[in-house]
């Protein structure tokens, strides 16, 4: 986690805008699919 914040902070701000896109993507996408399956079963 504290790898994660020290990239997210030393990166310019239009990476850092896109990492934060894509991994609040990637965390959604997660959930829902968890949420799918789960919903299924």
């Amino acid at each position: 986690m504290k790898k994660l914040i020290h990239i997210i902070t030393n990166t310019n701000p239009g990476r850092k805008l896109t990492d934060v896109a894509l991994l609040a993507f990637r965390i959604f996408l997660s959930v829902e699919l968890i949420v799918a399956h789960g919903l299924k079963k």
